[in-house]
């Protein structure tokens, strides 16, 4: 089964994101920056629809695409409430009758990236919602852990070499139906390969990649199910 194929023919079926999106998009690619694939970005968006999640917390944030189209999905599924006055008006979902805002916190070490980020979240009107968090990503989730974080979502998409210690972390960021996905897990293709047929120097890698994946489809803490889509997703729920 040619499964490029297939993904061709899946995209002739979707649009390309406006506005902002859309020019995000075009400068990433342009200058090589990793972003969410659109093939992926259609099942996230079946995801972030289904469950409206309050809470969510990506991993990696790169120039700000991922939480900037977060938003967009969830600002259309939740209703338009007057805060305060026919001029003041935000963004939320009524809970109990009060103003109740979703949030995002995204972690980044890369400064340029970080800088990118924070234009294009302004760009969007997104400043208030999205809360970049600079540095490591293991020293912000073990921060957010000790302020006692608890996160309804899940977005894993940084450094692939420390999956394990993310997903560890993420746990104890994580409610009984978290909703955990993890992106880019199959490499480019890499991760069907034996260890010896993969380049030396992506072997770390691969072989992390591998001990990640048997360990999320395994542990007792986890539903998983491995989704074909993009470079491959995993999609795991708390238990």
């Amino acid at each position: 089964m040619d499964f490029e194929r297939i993904r061709n023919f899946i995209l002739s079926y979707t649009s390309d994101s406006g506005g902002v999106l859309y020019n995000i998009r075009k400068k990433a690619e342009e200058d090589g920056v990793p972003i969410i694939r659109r093939d992926t970005e259609e099942f996230l968006k079946v995801i972030l629809k289904m469950t409206e999640p309050y809470e969510l917390l990506e991993i990696g944030t790169a120039v700000g695409y991922s939480s900037i189209f977060f938003c967009d999905v969830l600002s259309g599924g939740y209703q338009i409430i007057n805060q305060t006055d026919d001029d003041n008006i935000d963004k939320g979902m009524c809970i109990n009758d009060e103003i109740t805002k979703w949030h995002i916190d995204t972690c980044e070490l890369d400064k340029d990236r970080i800088l990118a980020a924070r234009d294009n979240i302004s760009k969007a009107g997104y400043d208030d919602i999205i809360a970049i968090h600079e540095g490591d990503a293991i020293d912000t989730l073990t921060a957010l852990i000790e302020q006692k974080k608890v996160y309804d979502f899940i977005f894993i998409d940084a450094a692939k070499a420390q999956y394990m210690n993310y997903i560890e972390l993420s746990l104890k960021l994580s409610h009984k139906g978290t909703v955990i996905v993890t992106d880019n897990i199959f490499g480019d293709g890499d991760i069907l390969e034996s260890h010896y047929l993969v380049e030396k120097r992506d072997r770390t890698i691969h072989d992390r990649m591998r001990e990640y994946i048997y360990h999320i489809t395994h542990t007792e803490k986890l539903d998983t199910s491995i989704i074909p889509v993009g470079d491959g997703i995993a999609l795991s729920i708390f238990k």
